[in-house]
Parts: C-alpha cells; sequence; structure tokens
C-alpha cells in the first residue's frame, strides 16, 4: 500500500493545475484624459456586459489552468466594473440614470505563443442602441514555460481592458453618443 502511495502521489502533484490572476482593473489616466476632454452632456449608467452566447466567457491557457480576474467574477463583470470605474472617476457615471451603457462581449481570448495577444472584442450599446463595434487586439511577451506564458497573460489582461475601453470611448461614436 506505502508503494502504491509512493508512486501515485507524485503523479498527482505533477498533474496539478496552476491558476493565474489578473489584478484588479485601476482608472488610467490615458482613459481619463480622454473621458473629461469630452464635455459630456449627461451622467451614464452602466449596465451589464454579457457574452455574446448564453454561456460564460472562460480563458484557459496553454493547458497549465484558467486565467482569472480579481474578486472572483468572470471577465465579463470584470470589463463591466472597469468602465463603471473609468466613468465615475471622470465625473461622468450615475447610478439609476436613464442613459444606460452595456455591452455583448463577442470575443475574449489569449493567445500565448509568439505573437502574444489579448483578443477582446463586443458590441456597445446606448439604451440597446448599438454605438460601436470595437475589436481590441493587445498584444504582450510571451514565454517559452507555461508557467512564464500564463502569467504574463495575466498580468497583461487589464492592460488589454484598458485599450479595449480606450478604442471605445475615443471613437466618434462614443463622443457623438455623450453629447
Amino acid at each position: 500500500m506505502f508503494k502504491k502511495l509512493v508512486l501515485i502521489l507524485p503523479l498527482i502533484t505533477l498533474c496539478a493545475c496552476e491558476s493565474f490572476t489578473a489584478d484588479r482593473y485601476i482608472s488610467t489616466s490615458s482613459n481619463q484624459a480622454v473621458l473629461k476632454n469630452i464635455h459630456a452632456s449627461s451622467k451614464y449608467e452602466v449596465g451589464p456586459f454579457t457574452p455574446e452566447e448564453d454561456n460564460s466567457i472562460s480563458v484557459g491557457c496553454r493547458m497549465a489552468g484558467p486565467i482569472q480576474v480579481a474578486g472572483n467574477g468572470d471577465h465579463a463583470a470584470y470589463i463591466q466594473t472597469a468602465f463603471m470605474d473609468e466613468l465615475s472617476n471622470a465625473g461622468i457615471y450615475k447610478p439609476n440614470s436613464s442613459k444606460i451603457f452595456s455591452a455583448k462581449l463577442k470575443d475574449v481570448s489569449v493567445d500565448t505563443i509568439t505573437p502574444a495577444k489579448w483578443t477582446i472584442s463586443g458590441d456597445f450599446f446606448m439604451n440597446d442602441t448599438l454605438v460601436k463595434s470595437v475589436n481590441t487586439q493587445f498584444p504582450f511577451k510571451t514565454s517559452y514555460s507555461a508557467y512564464g506564458a500564463c502569467n504574463n497573460a495575466a498580468e497583461n489582461f487589464p492592460y488589454a481592458v484598458e485599450q479595449f475601453l480606450n478604442d471605445f470611448i475615443s471613437s466618434p461614436e462614443f463622443q457623438k453618443s455623450v453629447r
């Protein structure tokens, strides 16, 4: 029995998965500069950011384990909270406003093989009317090892979200929708 345990225990340990967690999103100066220069005519609520399909978004990395987001939420909720933080810090967020931004996320995926990149795409809406479709590809450095590559992917997810939101708020369609 002891010999079997000695053989099985290392096998179980070697087969265990890692998990990689992206840091909490922090509102960025580049996005704040864009939002503060818009001179929005109103304040806005942030509604749901949901996957385009009924299933939730799950981001795996090289069979090493999932890339999770801070706060044990999902990737869609992470992006929604990031957008809410950006609007709030710019002074144009108001809970229960009649003007509501929402999004349908088409893709949240990572490729850790060179050239490594995050892909985030989705449709942004204002009160259920399409404002803009955004497709962001954010490149980052990768690694030969799964642990290094997946750790780099997790570390770069907040920056990919920053770029995704910047691609939206810098667009003429967004700026027209808030004036």
